[in-house]
């Protein structure tokens, strides 16, 4: 999706849902594998952008973080 891959676009929208941030697209971009975001994620992104509003539109990079620092199993959508 330009600048960054379709995974650090799914590693964001862990992100924001550990910051608090939750709506329905938002879970789903955030629940895609490696694999699947490949494919997924320029349909994915509009719609979580949206529900989030205005200020969302213009999506800035994310900062790069090490690997030990990021935890996927803390954005597991919720039953």
């Amino acid at each position: 999706m330009g600048e960054i891959s379709a995974s650090e676009v799914v590693d964001s929208a862990c992100d924001a849902l550990v910051a608090g941030l939750d709506t329905p697209n938002l879970r789903i971009l955030a629940a895609c594998t490696r694999a699947e975001a490949d494919y997924d994620v320029h349909d994915l992104l509009p719609p979580a952008l949206a529900e989030l509003g205005p200020s969302t539109q213009s999506v800035a990079r994310p900062a790069k973080k090490p690997p030990c620092e990021r935890s996927h199993g803390a954005c597991s959508p919720a039953s």
